[in-house]
Parts: structure tokens; C-alpha cells; sequence
């Protein structure tokens, strides 16, 4: 029993983040003393910010590569000009230490998402 007692209170003082989305033309987050916004392509953020992490993928939804997805029935096989989308989720942290996650989907900006301190955790609100 106290054991679990430590647990759940260790776990509770620890900190709890949200990832909420952002604009990045309406912020003033910098790597490297360079601006982010939602023209940055995923190269400037490899060469200029901290302990990034890119994650590459590919998403094939139409055309003779696609028989292998889930749904494939859906999908035509006798499209000559296949739907293929690269998608990249690129995870850094900025000059001030905010911890973004950004999506690309064909080297274009999708959506950024910051890791904000829950308003529930009284350890992190002031």
C-alpha cells in the first residue's frame, strides 16, 4: 500500500504537457537565432534547432502499390498516376526550450504542435 501511495504522488507532481496547436506565423519562436514560421521547411529545422528527431513515411492511396492497404477494394489498381503523399512528423525543441511537433505532408507545413504545461498541475502554473 505504500508503495502505491509513492507512485500515484510521485506521478502526480510530476509534470503533465498538452500538445496544442499552434501558428507559427504568430509566434516568436527562433532556432538558432533563425524565425520559425509556416514557410520553414523541415531542413532549416534539422540544421538550426535542438535534439531533433525526424520520423519519414509514405502514404500511397491510389495505383498498384496500394493493394496492400486496408481498404484496398476502395482502390482503384489501374491508376497510372498513383496518389503518393510523403508524410515527415519532425520533433525539436526551439532556443527557449519549447518542444515542438511539426507535420509536413509533401515538404509543406501541415500543422505545429507545442507541448504546453496542463493548467491542472499546480507545480507549473504561477
Amino acid at each position: 500500500m505504500h508503495k502505491l501511495f509513492i507512485s500515484i504522488f510521485a506521478f502526480s507532481m510530476g509534470s503533465v504537457f498538452a500538445l496544442q496547436t499552434i501558428n507559427l506565423d504568430q509566434q516568436s519562436l527562433t532556432c538558432n537565432k533563425v524565425k520559425l514560421t509556416s514557410k520553414t521547411t523541415s531542413a532549416i529545422i534539422s540544421q538550426n534547432c535542438k535534439n531533433v528527431k525526424v520520423r519519414t513515411d509514405k502514404q500511397i492511396t491510389s495505383g498498384h502499390n496500394a493493394g496492400d492497404l486496408r481498404g484496398s477494394d476502395l482502390i482503384s489498381e489501374d491508376d497510372t498516376d498513383p496518389t503518393v503523399a510523403n508524410l515527415q512528423k519532425v520533433s525539436f525543441y526551439t532556443d527557449d526550450g519549447t518542444h515542438l511537433k511539426c507535420y509536413y505532408r509533401n515538404n509543406k507545413l501541415y500543422k505545429c504542435k507545442a507541448a504546453i504545461a496542463s493548467a491542472g498541475n499546480s507545480s507549473q502554473t504561477k
